[in-house]
Formats: C-alpha cells, structure tokens, sequence
C-alpha cells in the first residue's frame, strides 16, 4: 500500500468528493460526457498509488450516463479505514478530512484540489456594479458535511484567498481569486480548465465588445 503523500491527499479529496466505499470496493462515480478527460487521470492515479486500474461501468442515458471506477480488495478497504475513510455514509456521518492531511499545508492543497475537481464548478455571471456591466468568473464546492466545507473555507482563508460560505457551498467571487487558485492550487480535471480557459477567451472579446460601445457613445 502506498506511503502518505500529496498523490494519496489527492486520492482522499476525490473519494470524499464523488467516491463511495463499501465492503469489498472503492468506487468513483463521474460524469462520462464532461470527464472523460478526468476519468482517465483518477484511473492512472489508482495505478500509480496501488498498482492496478480500476474497472469501469457505464450506467445512464447519452445525455446523463456516468463511469463508476472500481477498485476492490479487502486490503484496499482496510487500508482506507486506516488512513481516516470509512465505509459508512458520508453525509449520515458528517465525514471530515483526516488529521495527517490537516497537519500539512502541502497535502491540503492536493486534497483540496481532488474536493474541486470533484464536487466543485467553475461559471461565468454577469451582473451591473455601480451602473457598469461585468462579465466575471466565478468558483465553488458543493458538499453536504459542514467538516468538509470547513476545511475547504479554512484552506482557501490560509493561503490568502477570502472565500464565502452559504449553506452547503464555498464560494470564491473574485476573478483575480479563481485565477489565483488555478496558479496556487490547480487542476487535473480538463472540464474544468477547458472552462476556465474558455472564460478568459471570452472575456476578452467582452472587452473589446464593451469598448467599441463606449467609442460609439462617445462620438454621439
């Protein structure tokens, strides 16, 4: 079994993100159609820390079909129960993030990254500031055990970012943040840096939408 290290922190962020542990199995349940890309990192990752690819099933329509990874073995189980993840319902038992990755700033940001890329988003809003139109980029993790979301707010809050957060989400407003999180932290999820690289795209010919406008009020 693999030694403790920012690869495993990851693989920890994941399972607490989409991932689910029963008796026999570890299993991470992901979107076919937007992650393809991600489905073949986390299988290369479970090759890498335990020296097998994990099998995949397929469920669902065109439109909504998902890939479960699985990965079996009573060692495997017991080597989860040890490193601080249990089989029971996550959300029932309020699951938090374990001590020996609280305990290093460098496993955080690896766990942190796999909650993200797993349970979190990146969206594009427009909205009116002070009578201006904006066009900006927004960040957010969604998951249902307050110890998690309390982790992500208070790693996020420890590496300079000032996160908000409602009800079952983090939240960061910011453009400056999200582009800071993707040089801090990152992601290994192509959907969602193919979005992010799609906002700046698109940003800038905002802009330059915007400024031919205000060049024709100017000369009216």
């Amino acid at each position: 079994m693999p030694n403790r290290s920012e690869r495993l922190a990851e693989l920890v962020g994941i399972i607490l993100g989409d991932g689910g542990i029963t008796k026999y199995q570890l299993k991470i349940t992901l979107n076919k159609n937007t992650e393809s890309g991600y489905i073949e990192f986390v299988s290369r990752l479970f090759n890498e820390l335990f020296r097998e690819y994990p099998q995949r099933y397929y469920y669902g329509g065109r439109k909504n079909s998902v890939c479960i990874l699985c990965l079996g073995g009573i060692e495997l189980i017991e080597f989860l129960k040890e490193i601080g993840l249990d089989k029971r319902n996550k959300v029932k038992m309020q699951a938090g993030v374990p001590d020996w990755i609280k305990r290093n700033e460098r496993y955080k940001r690896a766990c942190l990254r796999g909650l993200e890329d797993t349970d979190g988003c990146v969206y594009y809003h427009k909205h009116k500031t002070k009578g201006f139109k904006c066009f900006n980029i927004g960040w957010t993790l969604t998951n249902h055990s307050k110890k998690i979301l309390l982790f992500v707010y208070n790693t996020l809050f420890n590496n300079g970012f000032t996160p908000k957060l409602k009800e079952h989400s983090v939240y960061l407003y910011k453009e400056t943040e999200v582009v800071k999180y993707f040089d801090i932290i990152g992601s290994h999820n192509p959907h969602h840096l193919d979005r992010f690289k799609k906002y700046r795209e698109l940003k800038s010919k905002w802009r330059s939408t915007q400024v031919a406008d205000e060049a024709r009020l100017e000369s009216v």
